[in-house]
Formats: C-alpha cells, structure tokens, sequence
C-alpha cells in the first residue's frame, strides 16, 4: 500500500527536479514538462493513452 506522503513526497521531488532543469535553463516546453510529470508518476503520457499489451 502506497502512503499519501510517500506519494506526496514523490510528486514535490518531480517538481523540484523540474524546476531546476527550468530555472538552469534547458527550455523545458509544457509538453514535455507535462510528460516527465507523467512517466514520474508512473501514467502514461498525456498524448499517448494506456500502453498496449505486451
């Protein structure tokens, strides 16, 4: 069982790790922003819907 502030933890590392990359200048886009959030967090990408069987 996964606890909230394990998750929470998670989800606030992503964002700094992010916000770093942002501010050190790497021009990080929405979208890729949007799919790193995503692969972190163990979804699939927002424009790729669930993964396919394997």
């Amino acid at each position: 069982m996964v606890h909230r502030a394990d998750v929470s933890s998670h989800l606030a590392e992503v964002s700094s790790y992010l916000e770093v990359a942002r501010r050190g200048g790497l021009g990080i886009t929405e979208r890729q922003a949007d799919r790193y959030c995503a692969s972190s967090a163990g979804a699939p990408p927002p424009s790729q819907g669930a993964p396919g069987p394997a």
